[in-house]
């Protein structure tokens, strides 16, 4: 009975931070007040180092267009689900 009335205090107490929180959040949403972190994401541009794809519903590897500079690595044994204890470690392909 006592672990009940615990756990019923203690679920209530968070529910009510929980509240509070999301009531803090949803006033400065009404006055205007920008969170820091999305004023400074909006003032950023999107830098992207390769060009966009024709068709972004699909990905070719090894079609993309590589500078003088640059090397193609390709990461091997990696997939899902993860390898068991036996099974020897993921090796680069360059």
């Amino acid at each position: 009975m006592i672990v009940q009335t615990k756990v019923a205090i203690i679920a209530g107490a968070g529910l009510v931070a929980l509240s509070a929180a999301y009531l803090m959040g949803r006033a400065d949403e009404q006055a205007g007040k920008d969170m820091p972190l999305q004023s400074l994401v909006a003032e950023v541009q999107a830098i992207s180092p390769t060009a966009a794809l024709d068709n972004r519903d699909v990905y070719y590897p090894g079609t993309e267009a590589l500078a003088p500079d640059e090397m193609r690595i390709v990461a091997l044994g990696t997939g899902m689900p993860s390898m068991r204890p036996k099974q020897a470690a993921a090796c680069w392909l360059s």
